[in-house]
């Protein structure tokens, strides 16, 4: 579904009850309009933007016309709004294109950021969206185009916005409190572009202890960087806190050796367990989140919820010296044990994930009374004093 109609899509919703031909010959130059701007070529950007400025024009003509169907006029009226906001994302993609490496990536950025903002209307990013991520993607993986030193900018930028939030008085002080934390850490990674995701440091890959993967390009455009960096920024948090990496497992190394540990670490799983539950609930019944942040909050909560920790260990089973060490057997037994089995994931990406959902929400301006803002600032404290006593 784009964001501006196709044109079954806009016959569909200027559909009025009299749909005799003679009817609808009145909206015919907006439809023919319409057909034209979904057959140029989306990567001919002033083509593209010349056919919705047609779009718009036909709109407003049909407008201004004397007209029976209440129906067809809303439909044009959104439609007219949909092609103007298409041109403009056009033309910036016009504009970002002239621009050096740095700013053109920040400026192509923002066309995804506009891209998303009018996605809580109901429709999908449009053609727009898609040539500005393909574009990114190749001044990436292209040799030819990538700018290693330009690249670092956009990526610095990334982490000042961070910075930035933490330095704002008026940021909710767990946010402020959080980022905090998690930049202390910041001097022991190796940030670079690509696939989400925190590990150790290869030998000779870096000077740096770990290495942070962040992706430029996400769905959500900067909410979801900003919530997918504070993710993988938490993960070396806990790592650093809980002397548990590669694992990155949320309690304190050698824990699970002996009954009294097992039974803390199944009791925090559980605990956890619970609480993603009650946030996914809580989302649900708020009537200050949209169907599409219900769906984000809704889908991290489920990747943190589910039976990981036997993935994780066949991945680093090497690293932990072999099936036949006491740590892999350990953790091996705790990850198979039925009580925590469906939701190990807890133990390892639980405070990322409440972390990054926190983020969402300050983003999206979410705030008291809203039930899901209440319950994720609580388990987000929760986390962060458990991580300040190093886990017990």
């Amino acid at each position: 579904m784009q964001r501006i109609w196709s044109s079954r899509q806009f016959k569909e919703a200027s559909s009025a009850e009299d749909e005799d031909v003679s009817k609808r010959k009145k909206v015919v130059p907006v439809e023919t309009a319409l057909a034209a701007f979904w057959s140029t070529a989306k990567s001919d950007w002033p083509a593209c933007v010349a056919a919705l400025q047609t779009v718009v024009t036909e709109c407003t003509t049909y407008l201004d016309l004397w007209f029976r169907s209440k129906v067809r006029k809303t439909a044009v009226g959104k439609l007219k709004d949909q092609a103007a906001a298409e041109a403009k994302l056009f033309g910036d993609l016009i504009a970002a294109n002239g621009l050096a490496y740095a700013a053109k990536m920040k400026a192509l950025l923002k066309v995804i950021d506009d891209s998303v903002a009018f996605k809580n209307t109901g429709l999908a990013m449009g053609a727009a969206y898609d040539e500005a991520d393909r574009i990114i993607r190749g001044m990436i993986s292209s040799h030819d185009v990538l700018d290693q030193a330009a690249l670092k900018q956009v990526m610095d930028a990334e982490i000042q916005r961070l910075r930035d939030i933490a330095a704002d008085d008026s940021a909710p002080q767990i946010v402020r409190d959080v980022i905090t934390e998690n930049l202390a850490h910041i001097d022991e990674v190796h940030l670079q572009e690509g696939k989400p995701g925190a590990r150790m440091a290869k030998v000779g890959e870096t000077d740096r202890k770990y290495v942070v993967n962040h992706a430029l390009v996400q769905a959500e455009g900067s909410t979801e960087r900003l919530g997918s960096l504070m993710h993988e920024m938490t993960h070396v948090t806990t790592g650093e806190t809980f002397d548990n990496a590669p694992l990155f497992l949320v309690f304190q190394k050698g824990k699970q050796v002996g009954p009294e540990g097992v039974l803390q670490i199944k009791t925090l799983a559980k605990a956890r367990n619970k609480g993603l539950l009650d946030v996914v609930a809580a989302a649900e019944g708020d009537a200050k989140l949209t169907a599409p942040q219900k769906k984000m909050v809704k889908d991290k909560c489920e990747y943190a919820n589910k039976p990981m920790l036997a993935q994780y260990l066949g991945t680093m089973k090497e690293k932990l010296g072999g099936v036949d060490s006491q740590e892999y057997k350990t953790l091996k037994s705790l990850s198979d044990d039925p009580e925590i089995n469906p939701f190990t994931g807890t133990l390892i990406e639980y405070d990322s994930v409440i972390n990054q959902v926190l983020m969402y929400l300050f983003d999206w301006q979410v705030k008291p009374p809203s039930p899901t803002w209440v319950l994720v600032e609580q388990l987000a404290t929760e986390a962060r004093q458990f991580r300040a006593s190093a886990g017990g």
